[in-house]
């Protein structure tokens, strides 16, 4: 008999412990299926962002990591600060005066820079290790925050839509692959691009709110000149509803350009910068365009429609 009772206590424990489990479960699916689809979206992508057994980065990526730690504890873009051997990287430029400016586009480190800085603040030493420890967390959190924002601009369709347009971009797309890694281009372009299209996307847009939308979408071109023509088609399709949106997001978006240009002749003497070339609409450029054009979109290394599926879905479209 005694060892019945223990029996009956221990499935009566059991049970009870299996009901608590249930109420818990149905509790927080409960609140899952009511919380805001881009706060789902975000702390989900963060999640599966931070595993990286291997974090991927090129000699493009020097500056922008490297770059937002400068920010951070010095205030300057000037890496001759730096003891990194820069004589190895094609992404450093060496300027008449001595002094060696990035040669690909700055944008993302300013936007890594406050993750540096508050890291400074808690005590963390900048080592090597811990440099790409912050670069990889900002590229993450950058990302994760771009996959929340495209959810929030679905918000007009169904939960369902959002949720899945939120995990697409974030796990079908480079997000996933590329700028999650660490920060590159991709990453702040792809931040500032979707901010500004959650400031310029209100149904009821006020002038601040615009003001800032136009800065960001301009800062985007800071981050990743290539984006030029994308940026143009949603400036145009945004600000040319009204006048005064027009004058608004037009000012602001001059005001960022206008301040690129400013430090590009600052830091190298040329408008454009070392980056940005008119060589580059040459003819060499549009003959050998095909070719080019079918890398970027079917090679097994860097291909869109291998690395971005989704993609493929525009094709039935």
């Amino acid at each position: 008999m005694p060892k019945l009772s223990r029996l009956t206590d221990f499935a009566r424990s059991f049970g009870a412990f299996v009901a608590r489990l249930v109420q818990q479960c149905t509790a927080a699916w409960a609140w899952l299926r009511r919380a805001p689809v881009p706060l789902l979206v975000g702390v989900a992508c963060f999640l599966i962002y931070l595993y990286k057994p291997l974090i991927q980065s090129s000699m493009d990526n020097q500056p922008l990591r490297f770059g937002a730690a400068l920010l951070a504890t010095r205030g300057t873009l000037d890496f001759t600060e730096l003891n990194i051997g820069l004589d190895r990287f094609y992404s450093f430029r060496v300027m008449p005066d001595g002094k060696v400016r990035a040669h690909t586009p700055v944008g993302a480190a300013l936007l890594g820079a406050p993750f540096f800085w508050i890291a400074r603040q808690l005590g963390m030493e900048l080592t090597d290790e811990n440099v790409v420890f912050l670069d990889s967390l900002a590229a993450s959190v950058l990302t994760a925050a771009s996959a929340a924002m495209l959810s929030f601009l679905a918000r007009r369709y169904r939960r369902r839509t959002a949720l899945f347009l939120g995990f697409t971009l974030a796990l079908a797309t480079a997000s996933w692959s590329t700028a999650s890694r660490c920060l590159w281009q991709h990453t702040g372009a792809q931040f500032s691009m979707l901010a500004a299209l959650c400031l310029l996307d209100r149904e009821r847009r006020h002038p601040v709110a615009f003001l800032f939308g136009g800065l960001l979408l301009a800062y985007t071109f800071w981050c990743r000149p290539a984006l030029a023509p994308v940026i143009a088609v949603i400036a145009v399709g945004a600000l040319i509803r009204t006048r005064r949106e027009l004058l608004l997001g037009g000012a602001a978006a001059l005001l960022a350009v206008g301040a690129w240009v400013a430090f590009n002749m600052a830091t190298s003497g040329k408008p454009l910068g070392t980056y940005v070339s008119l060589r580059a609409l040459g003819p060499e450029t549009w003959s050998a365009y095909p070719r080019r054009l079918f890398g970027t979109l079917f090679s097994p290394n860097r291909g869109m429609f291998v690395f971005s599926p989704i993609l493929l879905l525009a094709m039935v479209a």
